[in-house]
Order: C-alpha cells, then sequence, then structure tokens
C-alpha cells in the first residue's frame, strides 16, 4: 500500500469507535478528557511529533460511537498500517481506530451525506449488567403504532428549535430528518434516525418526545404543534446520553465500510 504525501507531511482518514462513558464527548474541554483529546494525545506519543486532527463531527458527554471519522495529518511520512498498529499500544480503554486510509490534500471529513443514529431502550426493567452503559430503560408499556405515527411527523427538513438543547451553538435550527424508525426488538425498543445533520442533544429530545407518546402522554398529533411552537419546553424530556450511539457517518463517495459489531449486534439469548 502507498501513502500520500502533501507539501507538509501525511494526511490520513481515520475510522474510530468510542464508549461515550469514558470520555466527555469529541471536542476538547478544558478539564476533562474528551475523545478528540485522547486521540491525539495517542498519536503524540506515538510519533514524537505534533499531529492535527478534524472530526466529523461532535458527540456529547456519554454518546457512544460505533462509527465516527477523522483527518489526521501529520508531518512525517509513514506508511498507514504504522499510523493503524503503531497507536495501539497509546490509545486509552474505550477508544478504537480500527481502518487507516491516506487521503488526498483537498479531502475533508465533512460536512456527510448523512449521519445515522440508534438510540436503544430495555422494556420493563434495568437491562442486563453488561448492557447497561449502553442502554435506557422504561418501566412503561410503550405503544409504537403511536410512536411510529408520530415519528412521520418528525420527517423533513424543519426548523428543530423544540428539540435543540441549551447551549447549542449551531448557526441556525434547520435540519433534515431523512428516516426515523422504532422498531420492537423483543426484550428492547431501539429507535434509528438518519439526516444530514443534528442539533445538540437533538436526537435524545425527539427520542423522549416519542417515548412520551408511546406512553400515553402526549398525542402523535402533537408533534407538528411542538416543532411550530419553536419552545424547547414543549417537547419531551432528554433521554440519558448512554442509550445513544452514533452508528454511521456517511461522506461523498463513501463505499461499503466493514464496522466491528458492537453488542447490539450479536444476538441476545
Amino acid at each position: 500500500m502507498t501513502w500520500l504525501m502533501t507539501s507538509s507531511g501525511s494526511r490520513f482518514r481515520l475510522d474510530l469507535q468510542y464508549q461515550g462513558g469514558l470520555f466527555h464527548g469529541w471536542q476538547r474541554q478544558p478539564n476533562s478528557l474528551s475523545v478528540e483529546e485522547a486521540l491525539a494525545g495517542a498519536y503524540e506519543r506515538f510519533l514524537k511529533v505534533p499531529v492535527r486532527l478534524d472530526g466529523s463531527g461532535r458527540t456529547d458527554t456519554g454518546v457512544h460511537a460505533r462509527h465516527q471519522i477523522a483527518l489526521l495529518e501529520i508531518d512525517r511520512k509513514l506508511p498507514p498500517q504504522a499510523i493503524q498498529l503503531g497507536i495501539q499500544p497509546y490509545l486509552p480503554e474505550g477508544l478504537s481506530v480500527f481502518r487507516v486510509t491516506p487521503v488526498t490534500e483537498d479531502w475533508k471529513p465533512r460536512p456527510a451525506v448523512s449521519r445515522q443514529y440508534h438510540y436503544f431502550i430495555w422494556k420493563g426493567c434495568p437491562p442486563p449488567l453488561y448492557y447497561q452503559p449502553y442502554s435506557a430503560w422504561t418501566a412503561y408499556s410503550l405503544d409504537i403504532d403511536r410512536m411510529c405515527e408520530a415519528a412521520a411527523h418528525i420527517l423533513g427538513e424543519k426548523d428543530f428549535s423544540s428539540f435543540r438543547a441549551a447551549g447549542c451553538t449551531a448557526l441556525h435550527p434547520i435540519r433534515r430528518v431523512d428516516r426515523l424508525m422504532v422498531l420492537n426488538r423483543g426484550p428492547y425498543w431501539e429507535v434509528r434516525v438518519t439526516g444530514n445533520a443534528f442539533l445538540r442533544q437533538m436526537v435524545r429530545i425527539m427520542v423522549g418526545t416519542l417515548v412520551e407518546v408511546g406512553r400515553g402522554r402526549l398525542l402523535p398529533s402533537d408533534i407538528p404543534t411542538i416543532l411550530e411552537k419553536k419552545d424547547r419546553s414543549c417537547a419531551g424530556p432528554t433521554m440519558p446520553a448512554h442509550g445513544l450511539f452514533l452508528w454511521k457517518i456517511t461522506l461523498p463517495g463513501d463505499g461499503s465500510i466493514e464496522i466491528p459489531p458492537t453488542c447490539w449486534e450479536i444476538p441476545l439469548r
């Protein structure tokens, strides 16, 4: 395999995964360990030179990533095998780089064609011990037909101010939701959301609102009114971060990518 050089060094696309509960989100924080800081620090310890890192998007504290993408730039000439294998002893617990690809000087990690999130809710009682870090749970019976009816009102390009957390730094609240599904997986519920981009805590607020519909505390027909109000207090609660996975990012020109499985892709027994 060859590598690509720019005038100042090498550039690589990193495909990675992380356990959100071990980090304070993707973006660097002044007094907490973020994924960005942990990954850049690991590469700097390995390479003994400063590195530049740019992610495809942010995740909040506690949110997991089955698939995240980042651009790594270094001022050295190295093959991608060294970038992937050499970093392994330096990576902290809960962070994995599973694919490294050399990229051209004009390649960028965003904007994405689509971002897919999955949210997992265990039914009836707390989940088994080894699923607890990766799912929320509800003691209430949920009506999936009502939730699916409500989900249909969320689809499309809309002003999602009612599903936007305080402190969101996005320049505007207009986002596009292409797909929103509520699936009955036997012992748990799975909510799948696909769109071009999302506001801060938008997916978790959407899921919390659907849960309120499933419980009967909101009607499916309430969703258009909630959106029209453009008021966060009108929507449902924000679901816990540890139930949410950034499932897959698709960039322009992406083909099929083999992503290592999560616990949710291994059949429950």
